[in-house]
């Protein structure tokens, strides 16, 4: 089995009094298309900043490969800089490559960063994170305010990139189609299903009823 290129091991974090994560691991490898589920508000975007290496977690680690190229496409995108080529380059590539990952989708790399539509926007976020070819690809709900096409033409991206990539989404059929592995963060933790996310319900179900067959027979005991 190939080695994670990104790796977090038995990391936790508490934020205030509450604790979001405890023990969790987790690792990515090259060309795996992973989702990471959970529900609202159980720290699914401050894990994927985790992975990213923008926030600090409380304790474990994050393992990261020399000279990994990470892209990051977070959930609300500020973007910033006189002109869209300066914003996409600013994620670490050369202004050749934000300038050919804004072309292709569909952005004059010229264009001044200001008045940009939500739709816009998302997809100058998603070009400095495509930028460069990166290894790993971590993606906050990359569907959001795109149209169909955009969508459909994000999915072949996804389906021809190398890098391994994370994405945390509310659209189902996008996830669907683009997923080849699950995490699911629930009850502090993160399990791992070895399918994409057309699986995950089965799976999620059938832990919930063995976990409820444990509680019955321990309170038979």
């Amino acid at each position: 089995m190939a080695l994670p290129v990104l790796a977090l091991r038995d990391v936790h974090l508490v934020d205030g009094r509450r604790s979001l994560f405890q023990g969790v691991d987790l690792g990515l490898e090259a060309r795996v298309r992973a989702c990471l589920v959970g529900r609202n508000g159980a720290g699914k975007s401050t894990l994927l900043r985790i992975l990213a290496g923008s926030t600090a977690a409380d304790g474990g680690e994050r393992i990261a490969g020399p000279g990994l190229r990470i892209g990051l496409s977070p959930q609300e995108p500020v973007i910033e800089g006189d002109a869209l080529w300066a914003y996409a380059a600013a994620g670490g590539a050369a202004r050749h490559e934000a300038e050919a990952a804004l072309a292709s989708f569909g952005l004059d790399p010229a264009r001044p960063t200001a008045g940009l539509s939500g739709g816009e926007a998302r997809r100058a976020s998603l070009a400095r994170a495509f930028a460069g070819a990166p290894d790993v690809l971590l993606l906050d709900e990359p569907t959001n305010h795109l149209d169909i096409l955009a969508i459909q033409s994000l999915e072949a991206r996804l389906a021809r990139s190398r890098a391994a990539v994370l994405i945390v989404s509310h659209d189902r059929a996008f996830l669907e189609k683009v997923t080849t592995r699950c995490f699911w963060l629930e009850a502090r933790r993160v399990r791992r299903l070895d399918a994409g996310f057309a699986g995950f319900e089965a799976w999620a179900e059938a832990i919930a009823a063995t976990a409820v067959e444990e509680a019955r027979r321990l309170d038979k005991a």
